[in-house]
């Protein structure tokens, strides 16, 4: 069980019972909040409870966090506060240190990242491998420093984290593992979300702009997903270092946002078993769906964990790129495949596409049904074929069957029908010795004759 403490303004530090937590931990801007629910216990936790309010902190898994939309339901003696809080790097960096300066020209990340810790009360650790040696910036400052260092990360395409007073800053966050997650085996309930919230397929670019406002360089650039999603018109560049039509139309290549994020989410079981208990966000490790046809190396960009430790963690896994040439591959062979088998003008399938000597039909018996029923196959069987291609029906007589048997055409052999259409029964086609019912009826008839004449 992870304890949770709350501290109020004073300093003053109570146990906190009958709570539960969920705490979200992100890569995106090394976000990290809990959603908190704590039930009023007047033996146990009276005096915490009491203690939160907003802007109060919660200690939870030895990491501070600061209380805030905090409400509270009460029926009767029970209670109950429910509250979101954000960890206190957050209101460090946005409301507690403030820039009132500015730098421009060029300068280094290190230099820039010192500009905005400096007198924060946090120490920065910086990895410079595959990052940038030199920005240019203009006006860099004038703001809190959690959105400096947001517009920083985005600048030289890095990342952070925090521990305790300490920031990490490198381009990538994380271990490269070799630990499996693999359906049916560690992980249950996989879900799959696509998002094309930010797909675009065309691009126009200008660069060097003329006295009469027209531009010397212009290019444009479509991508191959437009075959499959038309034209998506994103934001023109605007960039004058371009200096030929080439460039720039590379540069509204790199610049187009032609790829489809998805992200999978998971809920990994059995993880001290599978040597997963220290995965921690930003750690890469394989993911192998069968259902999604996934089988690649991801990154662990979410994690969602619980008070309670044997309660499995929520991965969220991503964002996954799926390019423009591997979607348009799949889209062509769909295509391929559908145009093989469909024919668009008679809105059927072709006959060319089924297969007939492959088709397995059940085979009908005399005492199994298959394509026909039992019944109809003995009719069937009873059909012959005359020389001359001609279907003779065999017709069924008093002793031998036909398409009906011979018991059913002795009972219809009594039945005649007179010139106005009444049916009588000529008893004299039947003999009584053998036919049970008619030789059963005319003896109660005669029984009820010799009755009456007494």
């Amino acid at each position: 069980m992870r304890e949770l403490f709350v501290r109020n303004l004073a300093g003053e530090e109570f146990p906190l019972s009958k709570y539960t937590v969920k705490r979200n931990k992100s890569v995106e801007n090394a976000a990290r909040t809990i959603s908190v629910e704590i039930l009023l216990d007047v033996e146990e936790n009276l005096q915490g409870y009491r203690e939160i309010r907003n802007q109060t902190y919660l200690i939870f898994d030895g990491e501070t966090y600061v209380a805030g939309n905090v409400k509270e339901v009460t029926s009767g003696r029970m209670a109950k506060k429910t509250m979101m809080a954000e960890h206190i790097f957050y209101q460090d960096m946005k409301l507690r240190n403030r820039k009132y300066t500015t730098l421009t020209g060029s300068k280094k990340p290190e230099e820039l990242l010192s500009f905005v810790f400096i007198d924060s009360g946090y120490k920065v650790n910086y990895d410079p491998t595959g990052l940038p040696t030199t920005i240019e910036v203009e006006n860099f400052g004038k703001n809190n420093l959690l959105a400096l260092l947001q517009e920083l990360m985005s600048r030289i395409g890095a990342e952070f984290d925090y521990l305790d007073k300490q920031v990490f800053v490198a381009a990538e966050l994380g271990r490269v593992t070799d630990k499996q997650l693999r359906h049916e085996y560690n992980i249950n309930n996989p879900s799959k979300e696509m998002d094309t919230t930010n797909l675009r397929t065309y691009i126009k670019g200008f660069s060097t702009q003329n006295a009469d406002g027209s531009y010397y360089y212009v290019a444009d650039y479509t991508s191959p997903l437009a075959e499959v999603y038309g034209i998506l018109i994103a934001d023109p560049l605007y960039d004058d270092k371009y200096k030929s039509s080439a460039s720039l139309r590379e540069a509204c290549k790199q610049t187009l946002t032609d790829t489809i994020d998805f992200t999978i989410q998971l809920t990994a079981t059995q993880l001290a078993e599978m040597d997963l208990r220290d995965v921690q966000k930003g750690d890469y490790l394989w993911c192998i769906i069968d259902p999604f046809d996934i089988d690649i190396r991801v990154r662990v960009v979410d994690i969602e964990d619980y008070e309670d430790e044997n309660k499995d963690p929520v991965f969220t896994l991503g964002k996954v790129k799926r390019n423009a040439s591997s979607i348009i591959h799949q889209y062509r062979n769909a295509v391929k495949t559908i145009n093989a088998i469909y024919n668009p003008d008679t809105q059927k399938i072709k006959p060319t596409a089924i297969d007939t000597k492959n088709i397995a039909y059940p085979v009908a018996s005399a005492t199994q049904a298959g394509i026909v029923t039992a019944a109809d196959y003995t009719k069937l069987e009873k059909l012959k074929t005359g020389e001359d291609g001609t279907v003779v029906i065999p017709l069924a007589t008093v002793l031998n069957d036909g398409l009906l048997s011979a018991e059913l055409f002795r009972k219809l052999n009594v039945l005649k029908v007179d010139q106005t259409g009444q049916v009588i029964i000529d008893f004299s086609a039947v003999d009584l010795s053998t036919n049970e019912t008619i030789k059963n009826i005319m003896d109660r008839i005669t029984t009820l004759e010799n009755s009456s004449s007494s």
